[in-house]
């Protein structure tokens, strides 16, 4: 299998998966501002193109369905617009760093419910939107493919999401989880459901105490 690269500041090289020397954004004398802290809320590596299926799915970004979601990038965001609320959202496309080709995945944490333990290792199931744990899921299709638009948690939603080991939001911490979800349309048309079924493994390059260091978990 494999291996899966650490991801890398938005907007800094990605060709080897390396992380560069110093946070983006970072002052000269290591200190950080409001501004500095928005510019390091995103980072963004390369992962190796990995299909599978069923069992054969080890630790590492991969997908099996649909066959045509080629996972080639991954990003880590982190949406703290104030303390109290903080979320962190994962991305899975196509393309390269630091943007993409537009055919990705995204799941939405919010970090609150990661707390109480709604979101915990084991057995997460996917649920509509504010139905129960705080995880939001889209996937969009570009319209150069067939079909396109957008499916997600907006609308009803089923299936699950595991994580291996305990979720845990810490610089440097390895999530890895495995899906199999079924998403309808966020658009409110009829057009099809999506089923998507594969894995992640993010290292994550920043933690929530980067952005609150006065909260704990």
């Amino acid at each position: 299998m494999p291996s899966v690269s650490g991801l890398v500041p938005h907007g800094g090289r990605d060709e080897d998966g390396s992380q560069s020397d110093r946070d983006a954004g970072e002052t000269d004398a290591g200190a950080t501002d409001a501004s500095v802290v928005t510019r390091l809320t995103r980072s963004c590596g390369h992962v190796a193109v990995v299909q599978t299926s069923g069992e054969d799915i080890e630790s590492a970004t991969s997908t099996e369905r649909p066959q045509d979601f080629l996972v080639s990038r991954q990003t880590e965001h982190w949406i703290v617009d104030d303390c109290a609320n903080p979320k962190l959202s994962l991305e899975f496309s196509d393309g390269v760093c630091p943007t993409g080709l537009g055919h990705q995945l995204s799941f939405t944490f919010d970090l609150n419910d990661l707390a109480d333990g709604a979101i915990r290792g084991g057995n997460n199931e996917v649920v509509p939107d504010g139905d129960a744990t705080g995880i939001q899921v889209r996937y969009t299709r570009p319209s150069r493919l067939a079909p396109s638009g957008t499916w997600g948690t907006c609308a009803s939603a089923a299936g699950q999401l595991i994580f291996l080991t305990e979720p845990n939001p810490s610089a440097g911490a390895i999530l890895d989880a495995r899906y199999d979800m079924i998403l309808a349309s966020c658009d409110g048309t009829d057009r099809e459901p999506q089923v998507l079924v594969g894995s992640m493994r993010v290292i994550l390059r920043y933690g929530l105490n980067k952005f609150c260091p006065d909260r704990g978990l």
